[in-house]
Formats: structure tokens, sequence, C-alpha cells
């Protein structure tokens, strides 16, 4: 199956260029997957008394350690070759909790699930195989002289109930989590060195993980394990009546269930081993995914063309070929030799490149500006209707009506109008016309001499003819092209949207159910800055080409473009400090966001960020273009902005 719709269009020169190398990535991490998943398990085979002798080093050629390994690597690889298909770079967010639900709960969660758990039943049978003589590995404890029917071996039962539990744990978690998403990280170094890095980060969360995995488990089978023990005994005397049938006496028809206490309490020996067993499970996939993040976050080494590099900037959103791209572009610029003046070069033949790379920076930045100032212009005029509301009731009880509340000479008429009202009632005598305003009589009815064509057409519901007749006769004598057609029932059948719709339109009746469709300002946030790494990497890779240009541009390209640069810049400024200072949603509106307040501020993670990039940015070009500056001429608003970084340089 080709994976290049995960990448990018295949008919771009830029996923063209980069398709090979990225097949020699998906190579490398098969192949770590297997050596982490071979280590490991050496690792928890291994006993105090093996290093007494040599039997560690008869332990490194078992073959069941190499089988097992391998096994374990081909589902753990399907994993990997899932997360291939559906890599993903952009934040997935929803704007309410009640759509958020319905995305986590979706066919990636199972397949993940399911996966997990294979893989989890194939490391714990293993690791019970290296300990039988610590834990019994039978399921069945027969009675002294096997006469008697077997009793299912409890602990087998709880080790085996963890292991799938922290695979559906930690699948869900994963979801969660987003952690498909691919973090590039802010410096990029070595291979070797970042997975040395992050080898020891799986294990801490393996450890962490599997200790709240496991009191998590270990309290749900103090109330429930008695429940789970009879479903796994009922269940194998299911499957062993099953194998009776085709002349199997090996399996147990019949089993010992001792009624005891519903509280069912496990020895430490099992609390230990379903721990390293955990421990196990959650090292191999949190190192198996930190490695993968590894190969795929790294910039592409191989030399493509400028041109080429600059086909992918203009890839469709959320396209992980267009994120390599702007690494690429970024490294480029970076750099400072042949690859960056390869920016500023300019030929005959073919568009110049610095143009294309502006004019694709800013777009993004204004995209990001114009949503910004959308998203207070709903806010300001959703409060401005929150406060009309409350107003209006108190404008009518004291007779002035909404409008004149904003208006001072309305506000005048409308208070003399009251007053006038009441000297006229207080004089004149109750049935005068000049007691009351004059009110214009209502136009005589119009008496019809026969039904309506609506009414003449109604019929009783038992006699009412079918809606195809009815239109049969609508359209007799009619030509052929002004025939009315039935809507087929796929037309009248309401969309997905629709549907959506009108179900949360219905969990908001309740008062839980606002909470699930309300919107919050953490996802809304979050929404906003979805590609936050490319907006980043826009900016950055913009300022580098301001930064250069005073001994890089030969031919003026980025001096004619400064200004509307700077104004760009400064826009994106302004619409993130008024985010931060005004945000849309209120703390006293939204309940649910009053913990992450801190000194009378609301601040969240990527605006902030996004604002200090900004601004380190542009004290760079200051710094470059202070000479110059002051022959600038940019719109008020943000002249007084821009004048700030002036006076910090002076």
């Amino acid at each position: 199956m080709s994976l290049l719709h995960s990448w990018g269009p295949s008919s771009n020169p830029f996923v063209e260029a980069i398709t090979p190398e990225l097949y020699n990535r998906l190579a490398s991490v098969l192949w770590a997957t297997f050596i982490v998943v071979y280590t490991l398990l050496y690792t928890w085979s291994l006993s105090l008394g093996d290093f007494v002798g040599f039997g560690w080093l008869r332990k490194l050629f078992q073959p069941t350690t190499w089988f097992f390994s391998f096994v374990a690597s081909l589902l753990i690889g399907v994993l990997v070759w899932r997360r291939v298909q559906n890599l993903q770079v952009r934040r997935r967010v929803q704007r309410t909790r009640f759509l958020a639900l319905l995305d986590f709960l979706n066919g990636q969660l199972l397949a993940s699930a399911l996966w997990h758990s294979a893989s989890s039943v194939i490391l714990g049978y293993f690791y019970l195989r290296q300990k039988q003589s610590r834990v019994k590995s039978d399921w069945f404890l027969y009675p002294e002289g096997k006469y008697g029917a077997p009793e299912l071996n409890e602990n087998l039962v709880f080790i085996a109930g963890y292991c799938l539990f922290v695979a559906l744990a930690y699948a869900g978690y994963r979801r969660y989590a987003e952690r498909d998403q691919l973090a590039f990280p802010p410096i990029q170094r070595g291979l070797h060195w970042r997975i040395r890095a992050r080898l020891p980060v799986s294990l801490s969360t393996a450890v962490s993980l599997g200790t709240i995995f496991l009191a998590v488990y270990n309290s749900l089978y103090l109330i429930c394990g008695f429940s789970l023990y009879k479903i796994a005994a009922a269940s194998i005397v299911r499957i062993g009546n099953f194998a009776a049938t085709f002349g199997n006496k090996s399996a147990p028809i019949g089993l010992i269930i001792h009624e005891g206490s519903w509280l069912r309490w496990i020895g430490l020996r099992s609390l230990l081993h379903s721990y390293l067993t955990g421990m196990l499970l959650l090292a191999i996939w949190e190192a198996v995914d930190h490695i993968f993040e590894v190969f795929f976050t790294a910039p592409i080494r191989k030399d493509i063309p400028r041109s080429t590099v600059l086909t992918g900037l203009n890839l469709p959103t959320g396209q992980y070929a267009q994120y390599l791209a702007w690494l690429t572009l970024k490294g480029q610029l970076e750099c400072r030799g042949q690859s960056r003046q390869s920016i500023f070069t300019v030929r005959n033949d073919e568009p110049s490149p610095l143009k294309a790379v502006l004019a694709s920076s800013m777009s993004i930045v204004d995209r990001l500006s114009e949503s910004l100032e959308v998203e207070q212009k709903k806010s300001k005029d959703r409060r401005e209707q929150e406060d009309a509301k409350r107003i209006k009731p108190i404008a009518a009880a004291s007779g002035i009506t909404g409008s004149s509340v904003f208006s001072p000479q309305k506000r005048k008429q409308a208070i003399l109008d009251v007053v006038s009202d009441k000297v006229k009632e207080f004089v004149f005598q109750p049935g005068s016309p000049a007691r009351s305003p004059k009110v214009p009589p209502e136009p005589p009815k119009v008496l019809q001499d026969r039904w309506p064509q609506e009414q003449h057409r109604e019929y009783p519901a038992l006699l009412r003819p079918p809606r195809q007749h009815l239109d049969a006769q609508q359209t007799a004598g009619s030509t052929a092209q002004s025939q009315s057609i039935p809507v087929s029932l796929k037309d009248r059948r309401a969309t997905g949207q629709e549907v959506l719709a009108n179900l949360q339109q219905w969990i908001a009746r309740w008062k839980w159910g606002k909470w699930l469709v309300a919107e919050t300002l953490d996802r809304q946030t979050k929404d906003l800055f979805a590609d936050f790494q490319v907006q980043v990497w826009a900016i950055q890779v913009l300022i580098s080409i301001v930064v250069a240009s005073p001994t890089e541009d030969r031919f003026g390209i980025v001096s004619d473009e400064l200004d509307t640069i700077l104004e760009c810049l400064l826009r994106c400024q302004l619409g993130l400090e008024t985010r931060l200072a005004d945000p849309p949603v209120k703390p006293d509106e939204d309940p649910w966001i009053r913990n992450q307040l801190g000194d009378n501020q609301l601040l969240f993670r990527e605006p902030y960020a996004l604002l200090q990039v900004m601004q380190n940015s542009l004290y760079r070009v200051v710094t470059a273009w202070y000479e110059t500056l002051g022959q600038r001429k940019l719109q008020p608003r943000y002249a007084r902005k821009f004048q700030r970084y002036l006076d910090f340089r002076e």
C-alpha cells in the first residue's frame, strides 16, 4: 500500500524527492523496533543467578527469546505502519467537548487498542514463561491425584487481566494526549544523540504509567475481582465444552469456583510480577514511540534543489511534506554559506525564490492575524448582544425602549413622551381622544367568495391522495420541461452535519449538556493555533531573510518590501496582545478555566510563545536595519507600536 497520501500529493516534486528517504526512515524504525524488543525481553528474562555463571550468555542466544521478539516486533510493526499511514503533524482539536468526545471514540482508537492488546498478550506470556519457577504458570490447579475438577489459577487471571487493562489504558492515553502528533524539536541534533536522550525518558514514563495503571487496576479488581474471576471461569468452561466435542480431553469441562467475599485480595508476589509485566509492555511501546518520532522529525539530509523545496511550501495545510519543506528551508537559511545565498540568487529562467518565500511566509502570518481579528469581533458582538439582553428588561420597566439607551437624543425624547402621557392621564377624562395617542384604524378585512387554494386542496387524512397524484394534477397540461420531478429519499435524508447540529441542540437542554456543547477558550485557542509549528517556522524564515538581506540581497527586494513585512508582523503582534489581554471568554463566564488563572492573568502556551517569537524577531530586525528605519513610513497604529522597539535600541 502506498504511503504517499499521508505525506502529500504524489504529483508534487518535493514529495517525489523525499519519498526514498522516508521509506529508509520507515525501515530504520522497524529494525530499531526489533532491537528494542529483543533487548528488553532479554533484560527481563535475566535473574541474579545468571550472573554467577554463564547463564546470561546462554540466554543471549536462547531461541525462545528470539522467537517472541520476532512475533512481538511484527505486532508492534503493525502499529508503526498504521501510524505512518496516518501521519499527524497538525493538532486535532474540536471546538466543543461533545465533538471532542465523538472524535475520540473512532475507529483509530479501536484499532490501536486491538493491536496493543495482541502485543501485550505475547509479551506477557513470554514473561510468565521465563518466570514459571516463581509464578505458577499453570492455568488449572488440580488437587492431589488429579481426580477432581481443577481450580482456575487466580493469579494468572489477575496478571492476564492487567496486561489487557494496560493495553486498553495506554491506547486511550495516547489518543487523549495526542501522542501520534509529531513534535518537532526546536533544536535539531544528531539521531544517535536524540535516541540516547529519549530512552531514559521512555523508561521513566513507563515507571510512572505502570504505577498509576497498577493502582487503578488493583482498586477495580478489589471490588469487581470476583465477577471477573467468574466470567473467566465460565469462558474457559465454554471453550472446554467446545473442545470436548472434537475429542480433545485435555481441556477441562468443569471448574471449581470457591464462593467467597466480593472483595478479592491479591498477594504481593502477584502484584510485583504484574508491575514488572506492565513495565515491560510500557517500556517497549514508549521506546518505539520515541524512536519513531526521532526519525520522522529529523530534517532532510538529502541535497534538494531550492525550486523543489519551494513547491513543498504551498502544499495543503496539515501535510507532513509541508512541515518538512519549512524545516528544510529554515535549516538552509540558518546555515551561512552557499545554501543561504541560493535563496537570494535570481535567475532569468525562473521566478525569484526570494519573493516566493516572502509571499508564503507572510500569507501564513496574515491568515493568523485575520483569524485573531475575526474571533475578537465575534466575541465583541456576542458581548454587545448579551448586554442588550440585560438592559432591555430594565428599559421596558421604565418605559424606555432598548434602542434609546444607546442614543442620548432618543433617550431624552423617550423620557419626555412618558412624562407627557402621565400628564394627559391626569388632565383629561377617561375616554377622551386627547388622553392617549391616536392609533390608526386597522384596514378592513377583504372577504373572499371562495376557499383559498391551500384550503381547497385539504383532504381528510384517510382520503388524502398520494403526493405523486397531487403533483400530477397540478402539472397537467404543462410541457415536459416544466413537469415537477419528485424528490428522492436520498435527497430528503438529512446530512450528517444537520443530524449533529440537532443532536447538540437536544443535549443543550440539560445543564450538563450545556457544559458538553459549550465552546471553551482552551479549545478555541488550540484550534486557532493548530498549525503552531508552521506559524513559528514561517516567522523565523521571514526574519532570517530580513536579517540576512543587508549583506545578501543585492537587488533590494527585501528593502522594497520591508514596510509591508513590518506591518504584517506588527498586525499579528497586536492581535496576540489583544487576545491575551481581553480573552473572548471571561473567567466568570467559564468556571472551568478559573484554575488556570494566576496573578489576574490568563495565559495559554501557544499565543504566549508565539508572541515571544514575534518580539524577538522584531528586535532582530531593529538591530539589522536600525540605520535606515528612520526613513520608513508605517500606519499610525503600527508606527506607535514599532517606536517602542526603536526606543529600546536607543
